[in-house]
């Protein structure tokens, strides 16, 4: 829940950040229009996709969603393999090591771009960075009833 209501200001804070409202001269960034173009194709896909997820929610969010969020939330924050294989038993160890070892920062910092029907009582949560896009947390649950239990977090990048 908490991740949800946190996107818009952490992307407002990015903004004014890049953009000073005190700057006296204009940004320039030296990227050519060809550049910036091919930039915006590419990610306008993700910004559709995350605009369609955040009406979806709007719209009645599930109710196992809050509290699985806040599962990941505790099994990352652990920064211990033991601890995050024990909140999602099937996360394998190199990863489960690989993601108690994430900075701080990155983990504090991530934010929940959708959900998926994953098959059966599945369900995949997909979180990044609001400024990256490269690398991935993804999280999947059992639905039983009105909760999901966690089972596996992985971690992807999509940087070649």
């Amino acid at each position: 829940m908490a991740a949800l209501r946190d996107i818009p200001a952490r992307r407002l804070g990015s903004f004014r950040k890049a953009h000073p409202a005190t700057a006296l001269e204009g940004f320039r960034d030296g990227v050519t229009f060809a550049a910036a173009a091919n930039d915006m194709r590419a990610v306008f896909p993700r910004l559709a996709w995350n605009m369609a997820m955040r009406v979806q929610w709007a719209a009645g969010r599930p109710v196992w969603l809050g509290p699985t969020l806040e599962r990941i939330d505790d099994a990352l924050a652990a920064r211990d393999a033991a601890a995050i294989r024990a909140g999602a038993p099937d996360t394998d160890a190199a990863t489960a090591s690989a993601l108690a070892r994430l900075p701080a920062g990155f983990v504090a910092g991530l934010r929940l771009d959708m959900t998926l029907d994953a098959g059966g009582n599945h369900r995949l949560m997909v979180a990044s960075l609001p400024e990256d896009g490269r690398l991935y947390v993804f999280a999947l649950c059992r639905l039983s009833g009105g909760s999901c239990g966690l089972q596996r977090l992985f971690l992807t990048s999509l940087t070649e």
